[in-house]
């Protein structure tokens, strides 16, 4: 008995201290839960930039209107959706360029380009009604708050494919024929008798302007009548002018040097090279001028130093020596050590 009341008694003693040890132990600190994170969205893309181009003739010319469009391409393509782009050909009046100008500003359109020399003055007119809108006219000559200008060094291809006529010409006749004797392709003419003459100084070069870009017929006429009398390299530019020459040199077997893109195709043998202009580096710098907040107030000018103008690849029928000489003249004009009659 005394056995079992001391054994109860131990009993009781541990589980008494069992549980006051539980009372007393410290509780348990709750593991922390992590409180759900808000959601944060995503950052919109940045609004593209509503670029449109107002060309006064056909995108296929292989002249002008064609290297302005493929100039305008390529900077769409390179710049994705940062820019979203609009277009219109064959707009060449006064009367229907101020209209056009307009339509594209009234859709909210923030750059606008008039390709050719016929958008100077409607936009003077139009740009101080949308001072918030970069205005471009290539082949311009003023600037003001919200519109520049743009142009293209043609005087130093012009020096190249003069002296390339020059060599090339068994009777030291050439000739060059042309829209209207205005901005670029005047300024090809001075070139092109600055090289020309660099390999002859007598040598015979007959200059015509038809009096419109468009004249096939009468570019056809007129390069059939420079080769009867004795013309054997003829230069064009011009828009339809340059078909109209290709069609006439292809009557009369002579060669040919085209300006704004490649012609090759037209005639391939005998088109002995063009000069290409690419209007790239203009496009993209004032994309870059209206981003930082310039709107107007600037000239852009396309050459063979910012790639904005080149040769296309010769003629294999030119000697060897004679594109190896025309090679070191390109460096040479590249560098500026040569002049050529430009602005």
């Amino acid at each position: 008995m005394f056995r079992n009341k001391k054994f109860w008694a131990f009993l009781v003693t541990v589980i008494l201290v069992t549980v006051l040890g539980a009372a007393c132990a410290p509780t348990p600190t709750p593991t922390p839960v992590p409180p759900t994170p808000t959601p944060v969205p995503p950052t919109p893309p940045p609004k593209a930039l509503k670029v449109a181009m107002i060309l006064p003739g056909r995108i296929d010319d292989m002249a002008w209107n064609q290297a302005g469009y493929r100039s305008f391409m390529r900077l769409k393509g390179k710049l994705g959706p940062e820019i979203e782009t609009a277009w219109v050909e064959g707009v060449y009046d006064a009367v229907d360029i101020v209209p056009a100008l307009r339509y594209y500003a009234d859709k909210g359109y923030d750059l606008i380009i008039g390709h050719g020399f016929q958008f100077m003055d409607p936009i003077k007119e139009v740009a101080p009604d949308y001072p918030d809108i970069a205005f471009l006219c290539v082949a311009g000559w003023e600037s003001g708050p919200n519109f520049s200008f743009s142009d293209v060094r043609t005087d130093q291809t012009g020096y190249l494919e003069g002296f390339l006529a020059a060599k090339m010409s068994k009777t030291g006749k050439i000739g060059y024929i042309a829209g209207l004797e205005v901005a670029e392709l005047a300024r090809f003419a001075k070139g092109y008798e600055l090289g020309a003459k660099s390999v002859n100084p007598d040598i015979d070069i007959r200059v015509v302007y038809t009096g419109h870009f468009h004249d096939v017929a009468g570019a056809k006429e007129t390069a059939m009548s420079l080769a009867d009398a004795g013309v054997d390299v003829i230069a064009t530019m011009g828009d339809g002018v340059v078909l109209g020459t290709v069609a006439g040199c292809k009557e009369k077997g002579i060669a040919i040097l085209g300006n704004g893109c490649d012609i090759s195709e037209l005639a391939p043998e005998l088109v002995l090279t063009s000069g290409v202009w690419r209007w790239d580096a203009v496009f993209e710098r004032w994309l870059e001028d209206y981003k930082a907040g310039i709107k107007g107030g600037k000239s852009y000018w396309a050459d063979m130093a910012n790639k904005g103008l080149e040769l296309a690849p010769i003629n294999p029928i030119v000697p060897e020596d004679v594109v190896e000489t025309l090679k070191g003249l390109e460096q040479k004009v590249v560098a500026g050590e040569i002049e050529t009659g430009g602005p």
